[in-house]
């Protein structure tokens, strides 16, 4: 673990390993959904999300206090290929 007072691209060049095996997140929605809102339901089916780009989203929120909704924005206009095909496009 290098310290951020010690070199300024301290977040990725260290690592920290926990006993906590890697924790699967799953999004939950109503059956409902597939027949009130089919591309919704379509959506949240098919959304994946990687380990590193879930740790980016964290670093960014929780240590260099970002808006959630900024880092949401940007990440999404980086990455309009992947939510095309998350959409089905």
């Amino acid at each position: 673990m290098i310290q951020p007072s010690e070199d300024p691209d301290w977040f990725s060049k260290s690592m920290a390993m926990t006993a906590d095996a890697t924790k699967i997140i799953h999004v939950g929605y109503s059956l409902s959904l597939v027949e009130r809102a089919p591309q919704v339901a379509n959506l949240l089916k098919n959304i994946s999300v990687d380990t590193q780009t879930m740790s980016d989203w964290t670093h960014q929120v929780v240590i260099d206090n970002s808006e959630p909704a900024t880092v949401a924005q940007e990440w999404i206009a980086a990455n309009s290929e992947r939510i095309d095909g998350w959409l089905g496009l």
